[in-house]
């Protein structure tokens, strides 16, 4: 992030980067590229976002996404996106522990150790 700026700068994985704004909406800043290091002479694009006072990011692994019931069911983005508009007005960490019980409440009995 640019400390003395409004902007932020990143690189994009295979995971989009939900914003959530301080006007309550919702984004997903999509991007694609192979993960850092795989390849290791292609260039990776730096996408800048404008950010103001109130805004956050979260950034993701797959393993949120990806957490399976008993039933093989993944959690998914849309599960994810539900469990951010239901704590949208939350501060960050209050969000953390929210994507975290919804998750492993999903995962039930199948729970394994989550980072």
């Amino acid at each position: 992030m640019g400390i003395y700026s409004s902007a932020i700068y990143w690189i994009m994985q295979n995971h989009p980067l939900l914003c959530r704004q301080r006007t309550g909406a919702l984004n997903r800043l999509n991007t694609t590229s192979y993960p850092i290091g795989v390849f290791p002479d292609i260039e990776h694009n730096v996408f800048e976002e404008r950010r103001d006072p109130g805004d956050w990011r979260l950034m993701y692994s797959d393993g949120i996404v990806e957490a399976e019931n008993e039933h093989r069911d993944q959690f998914g983005d849309d599960r994810l996106k539900s469990c951010l508009m239901a704590h949208i007005n939350h501060s960050p960490v209050e969000v953390k522990k929210a994507i975290f019980n919804e998750v492993s409440e999903f995962m039930g009995k199948h729970t394994r150790r989550m980072i």
